[in-house]
């Protein structure tokens, strides 16, 4: 399934290398569909929390120019107000899995940016954090989080 959502999004919204897009969904399972498409498809995204207020959900998504957001059904009356394509993985199953389940070649290189995440910041006003797939890779080895060698293949 995240590999039909990888071929959605450039496809349907133009997400290339490192194109920045929203995911707003609860956790569920679509949001690892919505993190892992967007990830194989070159992005990388920007995670918001739907108990955010709709005011900071828009200066989030307007300081990132993200032109997409990945959502579910519930949370669509919340952000019909931005300014933004929705994509909603709970109700669009059915665009989402004609795409083909084939694994596209990654592009993706280690110093390809990975997620933005806001933090409250010093001043109250919400600051991104760019995050590289290099420091994905890091924390997963760096910490004992899971045990990894040479032999096993991840996605990051």
């Amino acid at each position: 399934m995240s590999c039909q959502s990888t071929r959605s999004l450039p496809e349907k919204v133009g997400v290339g290398l490192e194109g920045l897009v929203g995911i707003c969904i609860d956790r569920s399972l679509e949001m690892i569909i919505g993190l892992l498409g967007i990830l194989k498809a070159g992005g990388a995204y920007v995670p918001l929390d739907p108990a955010y207020p709709t005011e900071r959900l828009a200066n989030i998504l307007s300081d990132t120019g993200v032109r997409i957001l990945l959502t579910q059904q519930r949370l669509i009356e919340k952000l019909s107000a931005i300014k933004v394509h929705l994509l909603v993985l709970d109700s669009d199953w059915g665009v989402i899995s004609s795409e083909s389940e084939n694994n596209p070649l990654s592009t993706v290189k280690p110093d390809n940016l990975a997620y933005v995440m806001y933090t409250s910041g010093s001043t109250g006003q919400p600051k991104g954090v760019e995050v590289l797939h290099r420091g994905v890779v890091r924390l997963l080895f760096g910490v004992d989080y899971v045990r990894l060698d040479a032999s096993q293949n991840f996605c990051s």
